[in-house]
């Protein structure tokens, strides 16, 4: 599937894209040859799951999926280091690196629901995201794009509308890297909202903020290669991306962020405002 127009970007470039656009299908088929609904799931589906640290689930579909992008990403001839979720892979240095969540949303995954996706995203010289690709399989959805460029849902151009509804009757997205308890008792500020959901996937979450189904989705303590993909999918579609003091972000490899709020533009400094009176002190 050609995405982005790839004529009108560097060769190098659309030779990244071509890449993460097949590892995404590959790795699409590896999750779903195995997922299913029927409970216990990881039984059903006759997956190997542990601990690689404390809350951190990891399954056999992840190490399969993470296996399927690297073989991909590492055999074109465009060197860049691999940082993925399951570990990190040489891959001839150079300005570039990938960022990769094989199978972000595990524990969805392993409880028998769809809501998980796949992030794969390049990062550049001076920390720009370069290109970002999301793939939601259980849904056959995929948002694509290269910096500057449009982007691409299932291979056509796309420029969605974010809600119209107020604040107060709008929902918010939030996603918590590791424990809950992590951010305390600091959620006040979701009473001037329309309420709060967790998809418990940053693709899956992303992909619905993009659509105008949520106002803004807040992660705290994300890592990098969970969100990358699909900021720069939002970037590109006009959304604010910011911590919680509405300040840019530097975007790093291997680096977990305390607080990213990507929010459509009409949500953003009401949010940052609501935010003050928990986070900034």
């Amino acid at each position: 599937m050609q995405e982005n127009n790839n004529e009108f970007i560097p060769t190098s470039i659309a030779e990244y894209l071509k890449a993460a656009l097949i590892a995404s299908d590959a790795a699409s088929e590896v999750l779903m040859s195995k997922f299913s609904s029927i409970n216990p799931a990881v039984k059903a589906m006759g997956l190997s799951s542990w601990e690689k640290a404390p809350g951190e689930l990891v399954t056999d579909a992840d190490l399969e999926s993470d296996k399927s992008i690297k073989k991909i990403l590492s055999g074109i001839n465009a060197p860049a280091d691999i940082y993925s979720e399951e570990g990190f892979e040489e891959n001839g240095g150079g300005e570039y690196s990938w960022l990769v969540d094989p199978l972000c949303g595990t524990n969805c995954y392993a409880s028998g629901l769809a809501t998980f996706g796949i992030s794969i995203s390049l990062i550049g010289p001076g920390g720009a995201l370069v290109l970002g690709v999301i793939t939601m399989p259980s849904i056959k959805e995929r948002l694509a794009t290269v910096s500057t460029k449009t982007v691409t849902r299932n291979g056509r151009p796309w420029l969605p509308s974010g809600p119209e509804s107020d604040l107060k009757n709008t929902l918010i997205g939030v996603s918590v890297g590791g424990s809950w308890g992590t951010i305390g008792n600091n959620l006040t500020w979701a009473g001037e909202t329309g309420g709060l959901i967790s998809f418990g996937s940053a693709p899956y979450s992303l992909f619905h903020l993009a659509s105008g189904h949520l106002g803004a989705q807040i992660f705290f303590n994300a890592g990098v290669e969970h969100i990358a993909a699909g900021v720069a999918v939002c970037q590109q579609l006009g959304l604010k991306v910011t911590d919680a003091s509405g300040s840019d972000i530097d975007w790093k490899v291997n680096q977990t962020y305390d607080c990213v709020l990507i929010s459509w533009p009409q949500y953003h400094d009401k949010i940052t405002d609501c935010f003050g009176k928990d986070f900034i002190k």
